[in-house]
């Protein structure tokens, strides 16, 4: 899933930036959310579940969780139209940085 996206990006995408030190940057926010949004729309709602147990993060409310993911807990569905908005500010940001 991510991984084969990831992979295809690195070894395929023509363009790329370079970070002042000369490293590749990451392909940004926006491509990186789809890819995770396409993984999710891939995987049950029990796998996400459990993934989510996995790494420690549960609890009975899901009040505490945001919108989205509680929405998806609540009606065991995952929306094939979920999609996540970044600002392109915060990605150059990022950028600058590293």
């Amino acid at each position: 899933m991510y991984k084969n996206d990831w992979n295809d990006w690195f070894l395929n995408d023509e363009v790329k930036l370079v970070t002042r030190f000369g490293n590749i940057c990451g392909p940004g926010y926006q491509k990186m959310i789809n890819w995770i949004v396409k993984g999710w729309n891939q995987m049950s709602i029990l796998e996400i579940s459990k993934s989510f147990e996995y790494c420690g993060l549960t609890s009975s409310n899901v009040d505490i969780y945001h919108t989205v993911l509680k929405t998806m807990l609540q009606t065991q569905v995952v929306s094939p139209s979920t999609t996540i908005e970044t600002a392109e500010a915060d990605e150059n940001i990022f950028n600058d940085m590293f």
